[in-house]
């Protein structure tokens, strides 16, 4: 009857009856069947036989109240988009051709610097900031995508996309490799400062 009186709180909660008359309700059954128990130890058994039937009681009947409650009050689905990119209605082009031909070479996203460049035959990137210097070494999946790989631990940190060339500009869409929240993943905009 509680858990029954639990999952049903948002229609007993509206009524002030409902909820002091289940309260009052369970407590005193509970009582009675305390009392009942103390009073004479015959009832033990009968009291054993009370819970394995209401044990077999509630296996039956709370999943038929729950279809009923769903049935009679749909829950709402909301639709999470998957990106930011499905989220903005940013559709990112990739041009293969365009993005050899900045593979390497330094960049500007407004505020930090970006350098990739080859050395030993490994790729990296040089993120230039105000609180210092980040280098990954990177993965490229294609001519549009990499990963940035922490160089000592060996650990993916993000997945970089990059498109949508115009005028000197094109979008790096970023996430981060783990789980994650939408929140974290960023659109830039990053001008070509000199391509290599």
């Amino acid at each position: 009857m509680f858990v029954l009186f639990g999952r049903n709180s948002e229609l007993v909660s509206k009524s002030a009856f409902l909820t002091w008359t289940g309260i009052i309700g369970g407590a005193i059954l509970l009582y009675v069947f305390v009392f009942g128990i103390i009073r004479d130890i015959d009832y033990l058994s009968f009291g054993l036989l009370g819970f394995y039937l209401g044990k077999i009681f509630f296996a039956l009947s709370i999943p038929i109240c729950l279809l009923v409650y769903d049935y009679y009050n749909p829950r709402e689905i909301s639709y999470q988009p998957k990106s930011l990119l499905e989220k903005e209605g940013i559709s990112l082009k990739k041009d293969f051709e365009k993005c050899q031909n900045i593979r390497y070479g330094t960049f500007w996203n407004g505020y930090d610097t970006i350098i990739r460049y080859s050395k030993d035959k490994r790729d990296y990137e040089t993120i230039k900031s105000f609180d210092g210097n980040i280098e990954y070494v990177l993965k490229w999946m294609d001519s549009c995508s990499y990963l940035r790989v922490h160089e000592k631990s060996g650990l993916v940190e993000s997945h970089v996309q990059i498109g949508n060339f115009e005028n000197g500009f094109h979008s790096m869409y970023m996430k981060p490799a783990k789980f994650h929240r939408l929140e974290e993943q960023r659109i830039q905009q990053i001008v070509t400062i000199k391509s290599e």
